[in-house]
C-alpha cells in the first residue's frame, strides 16, 4: 500500500498547533509592527533627541512635540506587562488586515495612530478569545513608558475611545476563522509546514520499510525453504567438479547397431529400443555377477559364440534330426531347446 500523502488542510492545522505553543519572539513583534504601519499612513516622526533635564519648579513647555517610542518598543512593553501569549497576540493581525480593507486609501493619521490601532486590536483580540482579560484601566497602565527620550502613555478614557472606534470601523465583526489565521500567519506557518511534511514523509518511509520486513518474515515463517538433501548436494558438488563417482546408471535410448545382433537389420526398430547404459567402473552395484564357466565352451562352441548364434550347417543338421525324431519311436533325450540352452528335459 502506497504511503498516504498529508493534505494541505492537515498541514495548516498541524503547523498552527505547533505555532501557538511557541513563545513570543522578536520576529513576531517586528512583523506585527510592520502590519500596523501598513494599515494607515501616519505623520512622520521627527528624529529622536534626548530631553534636557528641567530645573525644579520650571513649567513644561507645551510647544515641543513629545517624543514617541517606536512600534517595536511599544509592542514589547505591552507583551512584557500583560504577559500576552502567541494566540492572542498574533490574532490581532486579523483585525489589522480587516481594518485596512475598510479604510479609504486617502485616510491619514497622526504620529501615534499606529500605536492606537494596534492597542485597540490587541484589546479586542484578548476579549474575544479569552474568558478573562485585563480591563481597560490595566491596559492604560501597561502603555506607560518613561525613558530619557520620552514620557509616553494613554489614559483610561483614551483606551475606551480607541476601542469603540475600532469596533465601529469593523462593524462589530470580531469573528476569527481558521482561514483567517492561515492567511495572516502564512509567513510563520510556511516553514513549519515544510518541517511537518518532511517528517511525515520520513515516517511513512520507515513504516513502509517495517511493513515490508514483516511481510518477508511472515512469508519465511509460513513457507520455509525445504531442507537440502545430502545426496542432491553431493551430486551438485560432484557435477560441478566433473566427478561422476557414485552416480546411478541412467536409462537411455541407444542407436548403436552393435548393441544388438539380430537377423533383422531394421535400424529404426533398433534406434528406438531402450537399454541401460553400463554403470561406471566406480559404481558399486548392489548385485554381484560371477561368471564361473566359459559360455562358448560349455555348449560346444569353441569359437566362443553365444548359445543362440549357430551356423547354417548346424541349423540343417537340427532340421534333419527333427524329421528323424518324428519317424523314430520316441526316446527320452535332450530336446533341441535343451541342447541350445543346455537346460531342461522331456
Amino acid at each position: 500500500m502506497a504511503s498516504r500523502q498529508i493534505s494541505v488542510d492537515e498541514l495548516n492545522k498541524t503547523a498552527l498547533e505547533h505555532f501557538v505553543y511557541q513563545p513570543v519572539n522578536r520576529e513576531m513583534i517586528s512583523y506585527l509592527a510592520q502590519a500596523a504601519h501598513n494599515v494607515i499612513i501616519c505623520d512622520p516622526v521627527p528624529p529622536r533627541t534626548q530631553l534636557p533635564p528641567s530645573p525644579p519648579g520650571t513649567p513644561e513647555s507645551g510647544n515641543e512635540e513629545p517624543q514617541l517610542p517606536t512600534l517595536e518598543e511599544f509592542i514589547t512593553q505591552l507583551v512584557v506587562s500583560s504577559n500576552v501569549q502567541v494566540p492572542t497576540l498574533m490574532s490581532s493581525l486579523v483585525y489589522l488586515h480587516r481594518l485596512k480593507s475598510k479604510l479609504q486609501p486617502q485616510a491619514r493619521g497622526i504620529r501615534c495612530t499606529a500605536h492606537r490601532i494596534f492597542l485597540a486590536a490587541l484589546i479586542l483580540s484578548a476579549k474575544y478569545l479569552n474568558d478573562s482579560s485585563p480591563k481597560n484601566k490595566h491596559w492604560a497602565s501597561y502603555t506607560n513608558m518613561a525613558t530619557d527620550y520620552y514620557h509616553f502613555g494613554f489614559n483610561r478614557q483614551e483606551v475606551n475611545t480607541m476601542e469603540k472606534q475600532l469596533l465601529f470601523l469593523l462593524e462589530w465583526d470580531l469573528k476569527i476563522s481558521e482561514a483567517d489565521l492561515y492567511r495572516e500567519l502564512d509567513y510563520f506557518l510556511s516553514p513549519l509546514r515544510r518541517k511537518i511534511s518532511d517528517r511525515h514523509a520520513r515516517k511513512m518511509a520507515e513504516r513502509e520499510d517495517k511493513r515490508r520486513q514483516e511481510e518477508l518474515h511472515e512469508a519465511a515463517r509460513r513457507y520455509p525453504s525445504p531442507p537440502r538433501s545430502r545426496y542432491v548436494g553431493s551430486m551438485h558438488s560432484r557435477s560441478a567438479s566433473g566427478d561422476s563417482m557414485g552416480a546411478p546408471p541412467d536409462l537411455a535410448y541407444s542407436s548403436d547397431a552393435s548393441s544388438y545382433d539380430s537377423d533383422d537389420n531394421d535400424s529404426s526398430s533398433r534406434a528406438s529400443s531402450p537399454r541401460y547404459d553400463s554403470p561406471p567402473a566406480s559404481y558399486d552395484s548392489p548385485v554381484e555377477i560371477v561368471m564361473d564357466y566359459d559360455v562358448g565352451k560349455t555348449h560346444g562352441h569353441e569359437s566362443g559364440m553365444l548359445p543362440y548364434e549357430i551356423t547354417a550347417d548346424q541349423y540343417h543338421q537340427m532340421q534333419s534330426e527333427e524329421q528323424s525324431k518324428k519317424r523314430a519311436p520316441p526316446v527320452v533325450k535332450r530336446s533341441v531347446l535343451g541342447r541350445i540352452l543346455g537346460t531342461g528335459r522331456y
